[in-house]
């Protein structure tokens, strides 16, 4: 059996940097974008992918997918489905990224 403790788009703030527990959140795809190569610390080349995500209040999240995360993710399937697409991810960190707040799965 599994569970998902499933949160609000509007209470990831208060989860910036608490890794303690990691967060689950639900929503409807909006936009799957590219797979961009990023530089880390001028050391090492990482790949990552967004993922805008929204819900019936009209709030909106960017979820980053960082490596095999962003890699791995089927988006040629999912284009094929007729709207709206809901999606459940889990096992996110939510951090500052460029002043924005986002969930990654690492």
């Amino acid at each position: 059996m599994q569970w998902f403790n499933l949160i609000e788009l509007g209470q990831l703030y208060e989860r910036i940097d608490k890794d303690v527990e990691l967060t689950y959140i639900f929503g409807c795809l909006m936009v799957v974008q590219l797979i961009e190569n990023v530089t880390i610390q001028r050391t090492r080349i990482a790949k990552k992918r967004y993922l805008n995500l929204g819900n019936i209040r009209g709030e909106t999240v960017k979820v980053t997918l960082w490596g095999e995360a962003a890699t791995s993710f089927e988006d040629s399937g999912i284009q094929s489905l007729p709207p709206p697409i809901f999606v459940a991810l889990t096992s996110l960190k939510v951090k500052q990224y460029h002043g924005h707040t986002t969930p990654c799965f690492i």
